[in-house]
């Protein structure tokens, strides 16, 4: 049964994602069992081999087979997507309880949703002790951060699982899940103009663990949470005529399978805290997102979505509840804003008239709020003797915006964009893209 599990989970990289919480990744509560080591996964074939299907190994040797790779990278027990600390461990009377803690499932805001977690796990165990799971372990490699961080990709491994699960008698409805899919990946926002739709959702991002730094506590290791995804998912696209832009880089999109359906990632830098993994990047927002028509070289449409308040300003207190937080997140997004103004072929994009001064750029030091309605330029500070205009300016509103970004279309690569070899599924705003 344990078996069975386990490799059920890793092959459907949707199960550790859909039902976990904010923070992910191979130093979170309950990474999964491909996450960190290179060789875990050999290693881990090799012990699932001794447990054969059909037999009745003594109850404390599957403990020994298997809690040496139930751990996080440092060989907690206890930090794993499936502990077994209280299954049966011969080493003390806690330790055989015969209890399997599922910690990759946070608790949902509803107690419905709470329900149909419960649900799919005794759906899941019925149909294991009768019909034990026999597939391989998969080499998932990059896509475990790269595809199955998009609604789209964990939808369709969730919509994958029901109805694998209705082939062999067991009904269960893929529109139980709704709730966790609107709940994981919130919608941003929507466009529609000249049959297209353009969708962006939040995707997730798992947080990189910094180095040790000194703090009034002591030691400490801050987690660097400036680096947000997105989701945009683009209907009724002929790709011979029209592209989409993300601040006036072209996005290469992968299709879904569907006629006209494409889908992509989009990483960016959302903030600059103090300590973060690329300090000296500026930050992507707001991001300005353009349908392009490549015949005429235009702009014809586009939307607009910045990642706090749109003036620049913060919220004093927190929202008193779901409606209000929805509207929050709502004011961020504007169906209008996008780029104007014809193209003019140049392929650095952002500006840059060449390579020599792409290299050469630096952190964009003029910095403004935002507003709906207009744009007021923040008052420079008069720079003290050996201090930069930039370090002046308030640290609020650099952290949020970056306004070097200017509002006419110039520099548009007209190539096909290749999507990264290593993260096909994402484009990432901080790299240049050629």
């Amino acid at each position: 049964m344990l078996k069975s599990f386990i490799l059920f989970w890793q092959n459907h990289p949707g199960l550790s994602y859909l039902f976990s919480s904010a923070f992910i990744g191979p130093t979170s509560q309950a990474p999964r069992i491909d996450e960190g080591k290179a060789d875990h996964l050999y290693e881990l074939e090799i012990a699932l081999e001794q447990i054969q299907q059909g037999g009745t190994p003594p109850y404390w040797v599957t403990d020994r087979l298997l809690r040496n790779f139930l751990v996080d990278l440092t060989g907690n027990t206890h930090r794993a997507e499936f502990c077994i600390d209280k299954l049966y461990s011969p080493d003390s009377s806690t330790g055989r309880l015969g209890i399997l803690e599922l910690r990759a499932f946070e608790m949902p805001p509803d107690e419905k949703m709470c329900l149909i977690q419960l649900l799919l796990i005794r759906t899941l165990t019925a149909w294991f002790w009768h019909k034990p799971y026999p597939r391989k372990l998969v080499r998932w490699g990059t896509e475990l951060h790269d595809k199955y961080m998009l609604h789209h990709y964990v939808k369709e491994d969730l919509l994958d699982i029901c109805e694998q699960l209705q082939a062999d008698g067991y009904f269960f409805d893929a529109e139980w899940l709704e709730p966790f899919f609107e709940f994981r990946f919130p919608m941003v926002g929507r466009i529609q103009h000249k049959g297209m739709t353009v969708t962006l959702r939040t995707g997730i991002e798992p947080w990189q663990v910094l180095g040790e730094e000194m703090s009034s506590a002591g030691t400490a290791r801050f987690v660097d949470s400036s680096v947000e995804r997105l989701e945009i998912k683009v209907t009724g696209l002929n790709p011979e005529r029209y592209a989409i832009l993300c601040n006036e880089q072209r996005i290469p999109l992968q299709p879904t399978g569907r006629h006209e359906e494409y889908v992509a990632g989009i990483r960016y830098k959302a903030w600059a805290p103090p300590s973060a993994l690329h300090p000296t990047l500026p930050v992507d927002t707001p991001l300005v997102f353009d349908i392009y028509d490549l015949w005429n070289q235009k702009s014809i449409g586009g939307c607009t979505y910045h990642v706090s308040h749109p003036g620049g300003r913060g919220y004093e207190d927190f929202p008193v509840n779901s409606y209000a937080a929805e509207s929050r997140r709502e004011s961020r997004f504007f169906d209008f804003g996008h780029t104007q103004g014809e193209a003019e072929g140049n392929k650095y994009g952002y500006g840059y008239d060449s390579e020599e001064v792409w290299r050469r750029r630096e952190t964009p030091a003029s910095i403004r709020r935002q507003d709906a309605r207009f744009e007021q330029e923040v008052p420079k500070a008069e720079a003290r003797p050996g201090e930069s205009a930039a370090s002046r300016e308030p640290e609020e509103s650099r952290r949020y915006i970056n306004t070097d970004y200017k509002s006419d279309i110039k520099n548009v690569p007209m190539e096909e964009p290749t999507p990264n070899k290593e993260f096909p599924y994402t484009f990432d705003l901080r790299r240049r893209r050629g």
